[in-house]
């Protein structure tokens, strides 16, 4: 039999049922698993190239003809020699002195088109293409540029002449020796850097690379122009640039608003170079994908004027991670990642980088970009379902995970990496690794369904049943007599229906036996 005090402990363990689940749920939120947050964000962790265009202008190289025809003579009529001898040595002496023969022919200018560039990490932060890097990743200043473009037409234009040089050489049967090489690549980085000038103003590109998911191709990489809205200086300034691009239902990352501690774990995400890249990886854009790595945070260190501070940290990152998020162990970001550490090596004269030892500007001044362009960071409905269906392949529930995925792609077919996704769904499922659900949300409504009626049973109706509400007229001259409530009273208790106390069987009005088991009825 069930009574009023077991059907309240079951309300009571309904209640704590929900609470636990609500409990869990909260508690999943405050740090996630670093897999996770890598897969969460991967989609709008962004690979981001800038392109510099110019053209430059130089004169044909010459040789002094005269000059070294007087020198072929002073040699031969000296020494007998063959005309092989005669050809090196006439060679060696261009490039021990080339400012006595090598000049240039003014009446044949040429032009060549450069194209030069760089490249780093962003994310997105709205689901219509707002985009955060570092001011560096695609801003130069004028002169350095004009330079840049220089060296890049300068460095091009050495290897083709050398080329170019060796390859008539060796048709004469001669072969330059490695010390002869670099000379001549000296002579013409001399008259290059003399007589080369720009001449068009540097155009600058730039355009965001964004996963897109492609049957039969797997994930590939999608350019879109990207605009520069805002961009501070390169460090020491706030190295921070918002770009915008033509796109919509982009997947987004979120900004922490939590305080950050010394040893604090975080996470980076990026494209380094040596790792995109690295030459002994097959060369296409299916290996184009963010790179994970994670640390903690080390110090808090002022830059420039010392108004604001940046996070010293060790997690590894190089060249390429410029501009690229790191997270907290919630899966939000916390800052961007700008610079490291480096030492000048006496030995070879370079600049050599330390790891870990590296430098991210907070979200704080992120923020402060953003907000200057009233642009509210937001996420986009496809990233929560995303989410949810990385959530559910981590559980082993690939069958639901694909379905999720699959609404995901049906939404938007260019989200990054669902197409991926769905398909190590499918090859799960066919290992026979697929989890069933559990039905977690239909049994927590039905037991809230429960909870409530047994609420009402227990504690409503009993105090409705107690009550006796008479609701008399607030104007006018009615009253109401006794003698009428009474007659009332009785004419309700006269009509009630009656059963009969031993059997059961609905009686009729005014019987005194029970016509069915003969029992006398009061």
């Amino acid at each position: 039999m069930v009574t009023t005090k077991s059907l309240r402990n079951f309300s009571v363990f309904i209640l704590i049922l929900i609470a636990l689940s609500t409990i869990n749920s909260c508690g999943s939120e405050n740090k996630i698993d670093p897999g996770k947050i890598a897969e969460y964000n991967k989609p709008a962790v962004v690979y981001i190239e800038t392109y510099w265009k110019g053209k430059v202008s130089f004169p044909e190289v010459q040789i002094n003809q005269d000059a070294l025809t007087r020198y072929a003579r002073q040699i031969y009529s000296s020494r007998r020699m063959t005309e092989e001898q005669l050809i090196m040595e006439l060679i060696n002496e261009i490039l021990n002195r080339p400012e006595l023969y090598v000049v240039p022919n003014l009446n044949v200018m040429k032009e060549k088109e450069v194209i030069s560039g760089a490249s780093g990490s962003g994310w997105v932060v709205t689901p219509d293409g707002y985009v955060v890097t570092n001011a560096h990743v695609v801003k130069v200043d004028d002169d350095e540029l004009k330079q840049m473009i220089i060296m890049q037409a300068f460095q091009e234009q050495i290897n083709e002449d050398i080329q170019v040089t060796i390859g008539d050489l060796q048709q004469m049967g001669l072969t330059l020796s490695e010390e002869q090489r670099q000379k001549l690549a000296n002579v013409y980085a001399s008259f290059y850097a003399r007589y080369m000038t720009l001449l068009t103003k540097p155009v600058i590109q730039t355009f965001v690379n964004l996963g897109a998911a492609i049957p039969g191709y797997g994930n590939v990489q999608k350019g879109y122009p990207a605009e520069i809205k805002k961009s501070g200086e390169p460090a020491p300034g706030k190295d921070v640039a918002i770009l915008k691009i033509n796109a919509n239902n982009l997947p987004t990352v979120s900004i922490s608003n939590d305080k950050v501690k010394i040893q604090d774990r975080v996470i980076a995400m990026g494209y380094p170079g040596v790792a995109t890249f690295n030459p002994m990886l097959t060369q296409d854009q299916s290996n184009i994908v963010p790179t994970t790595t994670a640390g903690t945070i080390s110090a808090f260190k002022k830059m420039g004027t010392g108004a604001w501070e940046v996070y010293q940290h060790d997690v590894a990152i190089t060249h390429g991670n410029s501009g690229g998020p790191l997270f907290n162990e919630k899966g939000e970001v916390i800052g961007i990642n700008t610079f490291g550490s480096g030492k000048y090596n006496s030995q070879t004269g370079s600049w050599e980088e330390v790891q870990g030892f590296n430098f991210a500007i907070p979200s704080t001044i992120v923020m402060e970009f953003l907000n200057e362009l009233n642009v509210k960071p937001a996420q986009g409905k496809l990233t929560e379902m995303y989410k949810e269906a990385i959530d559910l392949y981590f559980d082993n529930h690939f069958e639901a995970a694909k379905d999720k995925f699959k609404e995901i792609y049906d939404a938007s077919s260019s989200f990054p990496y669902v197409q991926e996704m769905k398909e190590k769904c499918v090859a799960e499922i066919n290992a026979g690794r697929n989890v069933a659900m559990f039905p977690y949300t239909i049994v927590i409504a039905g037991a809230a369904v429960v909870l409530i009626g047994l609420l009402l049973a227990l504690v409503v109706l009993p105090k409705m049943k107690k009550q006796t509400a008479v609701v008399l007229p607030s104007t006018g001259s009615v009253q109401v007599k006794v003698e009428e409530v009474k007659k009332i009273s009785d004419t309700v208790e006269n009509t009630a229906v009656k059963f009969c106390p031993n059997c059961g069987n609905k009686l009729q009005s005014g019987v005194k036996f029970c016509p069915s088991c003969g029992t006398k009825v009061a």
